[in-house]
Order: C-alpha cells, then sequence, then structure tokens
C-alpha cells in the first residue's frame, strides 16, 4: 500500500526551495525549522485561493455582477437564459392569477441584537402600483372623504337647510360615489 501524500508539505517544501534558489536572505532568516513558518503560510494561500477560486466559479455560473439592499433589495445579473428562465417561470407560478403583487412569507434567522426577524418577499408586476402605493391612495382617498364628511357635518350645524342627499352629490363629485343599496 503505497504512503499517504501530504500536498501541503510538499507545497512547503516546494516553497523552501524555490526561496533557496531566488532569495538566500529569506531562507537565511527562517527558524531552524522552516516548516513551522511555511506550513501555515502555505494552508492560509491555499485557503485564500480556493475562496477566491469558487466565489469566482458562483459569479460566473450565477450571472450575479451585484446585489444593494440599501433600499429594498436590487440585484444586477447577467442575462443566463437557464437563470431567467427559472426566474420567470417562479414568478409566474407564484403571481398565478393575481393582477398586482403577491406577498410570500419567508421565515428567515436574521439576529439583529438577538431579535429574530419575520420578511416577507412581495413579487410585482412590472408597471402596477406597489402595495405601499396602493395603501397611500387608499390613505389619501379616506382623507379626502372624511373632509368631505366633516365639512359636511360643519355646514349642517351651522346653516342647517342641507340634508344627506348634499352630502352624497359632495362625495359623488370628487369620484367617491355612495354604493348603490342591494335590492
Amino acid at each position: 500500500m503505497p504512503e499517504a501524500t501530504d500536498p501541503i508539505g510538499e507545497l512547503a517544501d516546494l516553497a523552501l526551495h524555490v526561496m533557496d534558489d531566488r532569495c538566500s536572505a529569506v531562507t537565511m532568516a527562517l527558524p531552524d525549522d522552516p516548516a513551522s513558518v511555511l506550513r501555515p503560510m502555505v494552508e492560509a494561500v491555499l485557503a485564500e485561493a480556493s475562496a477566491q477560486a469558487w466565489i469566482e466559479k458562483q459569479l460566473a455560473e450565477t450571472g450575479l455582477k451585484s446585489m444593494d439592499f440599501r433600499n429594498g433589495m436590487t440585484m444586477e445579473v447577467e442575462p443566463a437564459r437557464d437563470m431567467v428562465a427559472q426566474w420567470v417561470g417562479a414568478a409566474r407560478a407564484m403571481l398565478g392569477d393575481a393582477p398586482n403583487y403577491t406577498e410570500t412569507p419567508v421565515e428567515m434567522v436574521v439576529k439583529v441584537a438577538e431579535n429574530p426577524e419575520r420578511f416577507a418577499f412581495t413579487l410585482q408586476r412590472v408597471g402596477k402600483i406597489t402595495p405601499h402605493q396602493a395603501r397611500q391612495q387608499a390613505e389619501t382617498a379616506l382623507a379626502e372623504v372624511l373632509r368631505i364628511v366633516s365639512d359636511y357635518v360643519i355646514e349642517s350645524n351651522d346653516s342647517g337647510g342641507i340634508d344627506c342627499n348634499d352630502l352624497a352629490w359632495r362625495l359623488q363629485e370628487v369620484g367617491h360615489p355612495l354604493p348603490t343599496p342591494a335590492p
């Protein structure tokens, strides 16, 4: 049975040999046991090289160019056909018949000061309003209706002579007609 090799030890020996050939001053500065210095150095260089190779491989395979989390999440990706096809399929499946957006609750273990938080991803059709914009529009419409009702109540109390039909007309004029009663 052949003896197991020590590739890191072999690289450390190679590094010592290269230093002997090219830079005797460095070799003279090494301790009596150069492996005690060279072996950890070779391990660190290999760890860094393998990490960089893995990162480059991931970037090449995913096509990811950049990712930003400052205002929501934005990713810039290479137009990789397979990845784009997967994203389109996932988006269509998640949206289903939804006309605008869908929220997908996702449990993540994200701890900030030991407080885990829960997140939801919102997938939205391009060109449609966001849930936040829809809420803002509803709040604006509600504020307008409440202003009209408040003005009506004040005017009715101060001067009289107006009735509920006047309120219905005022609401209709600004695009908030009262619903038609069910038969």
